[in-house]
C-alpha cells in the first residue's frame, strides 16, 4: 500500500536504509547489477549508465510495514551509500519541478516558483501521513542523532538558532508551508539585494526537521532558494534535498570488513553478488538480534535506533568468544551461499 502522489507507473527505485541493496532491488524496476564490496560503497543515482532504465524514474520510499511513499519526481541527483551492501544512508535532490514528473506532464498553468512550491508541500504531506516521529532534538546541519553531534551542532540544534537555516521542527499545514517557502524566497531575495557579500555566504537554507519513520529510518528535508538567471538576480526557484539513514542495522554490517585482518588482503579484492550478500547479512542479523546491551536484551526500535555503536562495536570485540564466533558464522554462510572469492584469514 502506498501514499502515492501519482497514478502512473514508470520505473520505479522502491528503497529504504538499513536493508541489503539485494533486497531493495528485487523489489524494484529501476535496477543496477553492481558487485557488493566489503567496505563502503557510494552508488550514484541514474542518469548513470549501469543503472537498466534511462530517462524518468521515480522513487518509493518504503516507511514501514507495507506502506511507502511514492514521489513522482525524477530526482536531479543523489547517492546511496552502503557497508556490506548493507544501505546506509540515501541522498536525494531534486530541481525544476515543474519539468520532472515522471509522466513527462509539465506544470503549464503555474509559474515554475508555484510548481516548486506545491510539490515540495506534496512531498512533505505525504511524508505526514506515514505518521512519523519528529526527532527529540532536530539536528540543524545534517542527519545525525545526538550522538553524533559536534559541539556546535549540539549548541544550536538545542537552541534552535542555527547559522544561514530556519528550523521548522514540527508538523506544518500546507497553507503554513507555503507561506515558509515564500518567505525563503522572499529573504534570499532581500540579502542579494542589501549584502553586497551575500554570493559569498553558505545559500540560505529552511530545514524543515528530522522524522523517524515507522522503520526506523531518520529522514531529513532541506530547502535551498536559488536562480536560474543570473548569479546575483534573486531566486525564484528551490531546491529540495532529503537525507535518509538507518543506524541499527547499518551498524551492524559495519562489523562484517573487521573480520578480517586487513594487512592479509585488501578489502576491495573481496566482493560478492547482491544475492549474496543479502543472505549473508540477513544469517548475522538473525544471529545478533536482538542484542544484549549493558546486560538488557533490547528489542523497543526508539532504543536500537539511537545505539552508540562506537561504544558497542567496542564491547563486541573485547569478547574473543563474541567476534570468533561473529566471524565464523561469516564464513560459515560465504560458503553456504557459494560465495569462491578471495578469502583472507579472520583477526
Amino acid at each position: 500500500m502506498a501514499d502515492s502522489l501519482d497514478t502512473s507507473t514508470p520505473l520505479t527505485l522502491d528503497i529504504q536504509a538499513g536493508e541489503p541493496l539485494g533486497d531493495a532491488m528485487a523489489r524494484s524496476t529501476m535496477t543496477i547489477d553492481i558487485p557488493i564490496a566489503l567496505d563502503m560503497q557510494g552508488l550514484p543515482l541514474p542518469p548513470l549508465s549501469s543503472w537498466n532504465g534511462e530517462g524518468r524514474y521515480q522513487l518509493a520510499l518504503q516507511t514501514g510495514g507495507k506502506h511507502s511513499i511514492v514521489i513522482p519526481w525524477t530526482p536531479s541527483g543523489g547517492t546511496i551509500w552502503m557497508n556490506f551492501g548493507v544501505i546506509d544512508e540515501i541522498d536525494l535532490d531534486f530541481l525544476y519541478f515543474d519539468t520532472a514528473r515522471v509522466d513527462g506532464s509539465t506544470a503549464d498553468d503555474v509559474s515554475a516558483t508555484d510548481a516548486d512550491i506545491e510539490a515540495i508541500v506534496s512531498v512533505y504531506t505525504a511524508l505526514q501521513a506515514a505518521e512519523p516521529r519528529a526527532a527529540e532534538i532536530a539536528s540543524c546541519y545534517h542527519n545525525r542523532i545526538p550522538l553524533e553531534f559536534l559541539e556546535k551542532d549540539q549548541r544550536d540544534s538545542e537552541s534552535g538558532d542555527c547559522d544561514r537555516a530556519v528550523l521548522i521542527a514540527s508538523h506544518q499545514t500546507p497553507d503554513s508551508l507555503r507561506a515558509a517557502l515564500r518567505q525563503l524566497l522572499n529573504d534570499a531575495a532581500g540579502e542579494i539585494r542589501n549584502d553586497s557579500d551575500a554570493l559569498n555566504k553558505v545559500p540560505l537554507t529552511l530545514n524543515l526537521g528530522q522524522w523517524w519513520l515507522p522503520n526506523g529510518n531518520l529522514l531529513m528535508l532541506t530547502v535551498i532558494p536559488f536562480s536560474e538567471a543570473a548569479q546575483n538576480a534573486s531566486p525564484s526557484r528551490l531546491k529540495l534535498s532529503i537525507s535518509i539513514r538507518e543506524f541499527f542495522r547499518a551498524g551492524l554490517s559495519r562489523l562484517v570488513r573487521t573480520c578480517y585482518d586487513q594487512q592479509a588482503i585488501f578489502p576491495e579484492k573481496i566482493s560478492y553478488t547482491q544475492d549474496q550478500a543479502a543472505r549473508i547479512f540477513h544469517g548475522l542479523y538473525d544471529d545478533f538480534y536482538p542484542p544484549i546491551v549493558d546486560g538488557e536484551i533490547v528489542t523497543d526500535l526508539s532504543v536500537l535506533e539511537q545505539l552508540d555503536w562506537s561504544s558497542l562495536s567496542d564491547d563486541y570485540w573485547v569478547d574473543a568468544d563474541t567476534r570468533r564466533n561473529f566471524c565464523s558464522l561469516l564464513q560459515e554462510l560465504e560458503l553456504s551461499v557459494d560465495y569462491a572469492g578471495p578469502a583472507a584469514p579472520l583477526r
